[in-house]
């Protein structure tokens, strides 16, 4: 097990050098330069950066937030980076997109959300599901905070 997550993490290690080396040289990989597919690809590897490699996503967070206005990625993607670069800063998400482990009772837990009364407002502009939707996937029970 130890040698496939060793294998894994190099793996890892090389496709955020080529899609950093790609970024560098033409830009965000946007949807009429690469295809939605590999644009997505490109998307998640800068995604699941790990934390302490942060600034490499707070860089390239402008050049996803001009590629989603102009229909050139997911407008969902921009709302998943925007709030993993929010909570890597120890802030507040914006659309619910992020779970953390806590400590105490073992289970996954929403990361904290601002003004978590229009959440799913913000969600349906970024083109995403209700929260209670969403976190169902993780097995998670969401009960919107009363208006």
């Amino acid at each position: 097990m130890q040698a496939l997550w060793q294998e894994m993490r190099e793996i890892d290690e090389e496709n955020k050098k080529a899609v950093i080396a790609m970024i560098e040289e033409h830009g965000w990989p946007g949807k009429s330069m690469v295809g939605p597919q590999a644009s997505s690809a490109a998307f998640l590897v800068i995604q699941h950066i790990p934390q302490e490699e942060k600034e490499i996503m707070e860089k390239y967070l402008p050049l996803l937030r001009e590629a989603a206005n102009n229909g050139e990625a997911e407008k969902s993607q921009l709302a998943l980076m925007e709030d993993r670069v929010l909570m890597y800063n120890g802030k507040p998400q914006l659309y619910g997109s992020q779970l953390k482990m806590n400590n105490e009772t073992g289970q996954y837990e929403l990361h904290p959300i601002e003004d978590e009364a229009n959440v799913d407002k913000r969600r349906e502009e970024m083109d995403m599901e209700p929260l209670a939707d969403y976190v169902k996937r993780f097995g998670l029970e969401y009960n919107p905070p009363k208006q």
